[in-house]
């Protein structure tokens, strides 16, 4: 336990002067990077984002363009005349685009939508974008326009809300570099359809576009499995060449060798275990479509498995070294998160250290320089500078100073590692954070239960447990069974099972912590979690009275209904030996807290957004009514046009009082001494 001796308590409302640093992209001529700068509007209760160029050489910053909300996704133009980026405009996301050197940016498109993934051809003269149409019959308009008619199955997506029958297509956007032409209307579109795609990127030579989709499976909705295809963009008529199939392809980020021969992405092939697999590293021919893993699900899973509700986020590849015999991508792997260097025999070479979570990265021209964007233990997101000094990484040098701003004259209380070994499962990874007190006094604890399953827990900066901490309160958190990043075996040791494996860890984890550290208070003892975090508190309130206090957000309770009313409902009949709901309900129902919620007593807090279409809202609702019912001390907090990334993403007062609720709830229940905030 490590605290700064300036010491200011934390509130809810500290998190308004956060300051995020997300998206770096190095310019081509590797001299500067741009990156974008988040800031909370308090008054107008929103974020605010501006464009940064900061170079590489220690020279000062520079706006290059201004903070306005909903900036995001700046690429420079493969020449380095021109950044553009993505910003809303007349109620749509278009593409604007200003000179590297500085000027006034200009809309260029005028497509009226809300424009996904995009990306420069090579020789900056186009824009490749996915964007979602409307298939089939046009809806009705007039004073009927409001109502929605759907035909597919995947209607509703969390985060962009109701999809109807719009699909994500892929199309093509001329640019004007002179700027005589008028905003473009409507792209040459290469793929539609009722099928999604995803990831387009370009040849080196700019002749073929590769993206991913299902084109060939009329029952791609009720899978994860995708494919990589090539399209030939020069043709005039063109039918995409499928190359390799994977079951599940969740990064969904291709990466062309730079002689254009081979594609690199992020997946695995194992069937009927859906997002619990490992993503690999593969690499495909572009000709034959022969594939090949470099990597096992051993040595952990590809992306940043590591959330936090701090910011901080970026690229996390693969990106092919200039020489093309490696490839650079962030791992995550039993409970660290690097940057690594994969070369094509599979050997992997960690460039960053343990000690900081690495959220993504952009690569200097050199092949031995990365700009990462690094999430410490006692701060935010910053940027840093990677580098390989004869074959071995030096130490990272920070290149902005945002990550402080946060916790500004605040004490950050530093988490213990704590391995779990006993004879109940297998060995864990958790954290203790302990707050300060007086010698001899013992502290409430709080279990917190992550989400997932498939996600990984770290050690990085989390705003939530740092203000816990702050009003007196020890937190718990482990990587039980469901966390990625110790290969597939104990990962998918849930599979089918939730509510086993994954909340006896987690009761394994907290029993740990009170025989290691005897100023926890074993007669205040709280959980809680969100999400699938929030289905394990659910699990326990019918499961153990051991818990002075609970609280379940965004909670799964119910799975039979979370089928038909979760966005990704029908994509996981794979959990329940591939039977829907109405040939084995019994599978369902064994995995559904609200089943076994007869027991429950222990007095619960109910977090859960209205626009919630991952777990959606009626979850919170079923289970607020049930323990009201039994006569449990309960209390629903219903948050308004809030998704499933509430804690993370949702409206800047919001995530104050949802703190807030939490921390009243805790003092209610498990009296640390101290005021709430």
């Amino acid at each position: 336990m490590v605290a700064d001796t300036r010491r200011a308590r934390l509130t809810p409302r500290d998190l308004l002067r956060a300051v995020s640093v997300d998206d770096p992209q190095v310019h081509p001529d590797g001299s500067r990077v741009v990156w974008r700068r988040g800031r909370v509007d308090a008054e107008g209760d929103t974020y605010v984002f501006e464009l940064v160029v900061q170079p590489l050489d220690g020279g000062p910053e520079r706006v290059l363009v201004e903070a306005a909300p909903g900036v995001r996704a700046a690429r420079w133009s493969p020449d380095g005349r021109w950044l553009a980026y993505l910003a809303p405009h007349a109620g749509a996301t278009e593409v604007f685009v200003v000179a590297a050197e500085g000027g006034s940016p200009r809309c260029v498109t005028a497509l009226g939508g809300p424009i996904g993934e995009w990306t420069w051809s090579p020789k900056s003269d186009a824009f490749a974008l996915v964007l979602p149409r409307h298939e089939g019959p046009e809806p009705g308009d007039g004073h009927a326009a409001d109502v929605l008619r759907v035909t597919r199955l995947r209607w509703k997506r969390d985060g962009t809300g109701l999809l109807g029958d719009r699909f994500d297509h892929l199309g093509v956007v001329r640019f004007d570099a002179a700027g005589s032409a008028e905003p473009v209307t409507e792209p040459r579109w290469l793929v539609r359809g009722r099928v999604d795609v995803a990831a387009p990127r370009w040849s080196p030579d700019g002749r073929t576009i590769a993206f991913v989709s299902a084109l060939e499976d009329p029952a791609w909705e009720r899978s994860r499995r995708s494919a990589v295809y090539l399209l030939d963009v020069v043709a005039t008529s063109a039918t995409p060449l499928r190359l390799a199939s994977f079951a599940d392809v969740r990064a969904q980020a291709l990466s062309w060798s730079p002689d254009g021969t081979t594609l690199a992405l992020t997946g695995h092939d194992h069937e009927g275990i859906g997002h619990y697999g490992a993503q690999r590293m593969w690499t495909v021919d572009a000709r034959s479509g022969a594939r090949r893993a470099l990597t096992s699900d051993a040595v952990g899973t590809f992306g940043n498995a590591a959330y936090t509700d701090t910011g901080g986020s970026g690229d996390g590849g693969p990106v092919w070294t200039p020489a093309g015999d490696a490839l650079i991508a962030v791992l995550s792997a039993r409970s660290t998160v690097r940057l690594v260097r994969v070369a094509l025999d599979g050997t992997l070479l960690p460039l960053t250290p343990p000690d900081r979570v690495v959220a993504g990265f952009a690569a200097l021209p050199d092949g031995a320089r990365w700009v990462v964007v690094a999430q410490a233990r006692e701060r935010s997101a910053d940027l840093e500078l990677v580098e390989l000094r004869e074959g071995a990484p030096a130490a990272p040098r920070r290149l902005t100073d945002a990550g402080g701003a946060l916790v500004a004259d605040a004490g950050i209380m530093t988490a213990e590692h704590l391995a779990v070994r006993d004879d109940r499962g297998p060995e864990l990874d958790a954290w203790v954070l302990l707050p300060e007190h007086p010698a001899g006094e013992r502290v409430p604890v709080i279990l917190y239960c992550g989400g997932g399953p498939g996600g990984m827990r770290s050690d990085n900066l989390h705003f939530e447990w740092q203000l816990f901490v702050a009003a007196g309160y020890a937190v718990v958190w482990a990587n039980t069974r469901g966390c990625q990043g110790y290969g597939d075996p104990f990962c998918t040791a849930i599979l089918g099972s939730w509510g086993e494996a994954d909340v006896l860890d987690n009761l394994r984890a907290l029993d740990a912590a009170l025989a290691a550290y005897p100023q926890l208070d074993p007669g205040r003892q709280a959980v809680a979690g969100g999400s699938y975090g929030g289905f394990q508190v659910a699990w326990l309130l019918g499961s153990t009275g051991r818990f002075a206090a609970a609280v379940a957000d965004r909670v799964v309770a119910d799975k039979l209904a979370a089928f038909g009313m979760s966005d990704i409902g029908p994509l996981r009949a794979f959990e329940f030996g591939g039977a829907a709901p109405w040939e084995d309900p019994s599978a369902y129902l064994r995995q559904s807290p609200i089943d076994r919620i007869g027991g429950a007593r222990t007095p619960t807090l109910i977090v859960h957004s209205a626009e919630d279409h991952r777990c959606t809202v009626g979850q919170g609702e079923a289970l607020y009514a049930s323990l009201r019912t039994l006569g449990v001390e309960a209390r629903l907090v219903r948050f308004p046009n809030e998704s499933h990334g509430l804690s993370r993403g949702g409206r800047p007062w919001h995530r104050v009082r949802r703190l807030q609720e939490y921390l009243d709830w805790f003092d209610r229940h498990l009296g640390a001494g101290r005021d709430p905030a």
